[in-house]
């Protein structure tokens, strides 16, 4: 029985890896795919992810296919354990082969009688690594680009881990009709702070703390859903905050952490707080610390959505509310944000104040 593994840390299980799989399927009787763990390499996914990806991927393809874990094993003892007689490798580019060269020269020293087969994919995939796939997600609009260089199982866990585009996080948890109304009701007529990139600046604060929280998922899901429902001439910030937890989970049931979380970005809601109620409400509220120009623009867009109030009134209601944070021991809750956004928040309300005061 002709056994031979085929190894890797499988960290972002891409197109490239899912072709020498099946590859080594149809060339031997059995194909032992080992996860190890890379010292060197810092690892987007834990180990227990990345096996249930790679089971993902590789579900329904092959009887004669095993996928184990070989730790931090010789590749050589692995496949002893394994009675594997071949070891599996992918040569994309010469510097791959030279490489891959040394390490079946060493591999022969610590036993020749397992053979090196090395295998060369087509030119559609010559290019594709995982490393490639990292450095796409700094890119804006990644979710789609990536989708020709990895499986579906890989993208859809990669979205759920990085992505800071709304629609695709509500299309991965909730499905595609739940992202359409996820649009049509941030792009509705008459927001000009409160739309889609509002929410994609509350993901990208929440992908910095997201390994700290309790609950992530059920932050996520308060975050995307809060401002669903925005009507501000109502004067009812409650009001339209339950109104957008009851159109949540309408698109999706909801737990009801997900319902106080929502609630209490009002910041008039005296219900009980959840573990990361302070997390959910510091996000919301960060746009008071950003630069001066982020903070200017924020600020002309609120008056742009109350231009049904005469700057009288706008004024009158505006100062009452910011007079009313900074009147507060902290303005952030949780002491990341505190240390983060603390001192410049206090700085841009103070300056505001005193524009405002001054108006005639």
């Amino acid at each position: 029985m002709r056994i031979a593994i085929y190894s890797g840390s499988f960290d972002i299980v891409t197109e490239g890896h899912l072709w020498m799989i099946q590859q080594g399927i149809r060339l031997f009787d059995q194909l032992v795919v080992g996860i190890g763990t890379n010292p060197s390499k810092q690892t987007l996914f834990d180990f227990k992810t990345r096996k249930q990806l790679l089971e993902s991927v590789c579900e329904g393809l092959a009887d004669n296919l095993i996928i184990e874990d070989f730790g931090n094993l010789a590749l050589v003892q692995f496949a002893h354990d394994k009675n594997a007689s071949y070891i599996l490798r992918g040569i994309r580019s010469v510097a791959d082969f030279d490489y891959e060269r040394m390490l079946k020269n060493v591999n022969t020293d610590l036993d020749d009688s397992i053979e090196t087969i090395f295998l060369m994919p087509p030119k559609n995939l010559s290019d594709v690594s995982s490393s490639m796939v990292k450095g796409m997600l700094q890119v804006k609009g990644w979710e789609t680009i990536v989708k020709r260089y990895v499986p579906d199982a890989t993208r859809e866990a990669l979205i759920a881990r990085f992505s800071c585009d709304p629609v695709q996080v509500v299309r991965h948890y909730a499905g595609v009709a739940a992202s359409v109304t996820l649009t049509e009701k941030y792009n509705e007529q008459g927001r000009f702070y409160h739309t889609l990139k509002y929410i994609e600046a509350c993901l990208r604060e929440f992908r910095e703390v997201e390994a700290k929280l309790t609950d992530g998922h059920a932050v996520l899901m308060a975050l995307l859903f809060h401002d669903l429902v925005y009507h501000p001439e109502a004067h009812q910030l409650l009001a339209n905050k339950t109104a957008s937890w009851e159109l949540a989970n309408q698109l999706c049931p909801l737990s009801d952490v997900v319902k106080s979380h929502i609630l209490h970005t009002s910041h008039t809601y005296t219900g009980d707080k959840e573990a990361d109620t302070d997390t959910v409400c510091d996000i919301d509220m960060a746009i008071l610390g950003y630069s001066e120009q982020e903070f200017d623009n924020y600020e002309a867009n609120i008056r742009r959505e109350y231009a049904f109030a005469d700057d009288t009134q706008y004024q009158a209601g505006r100062l009452n509310f910011l007079r009313s944070v900074l009147a507060k021991e902290r303005v952030f809750n949780t002491d990341y944000f505190h240390h983060k956004y603390e001192a410049s928040a206090r700085i841009n309300i103070e300056r505001l104040i005193r524009q405002l005061s001054e108006k005639p």
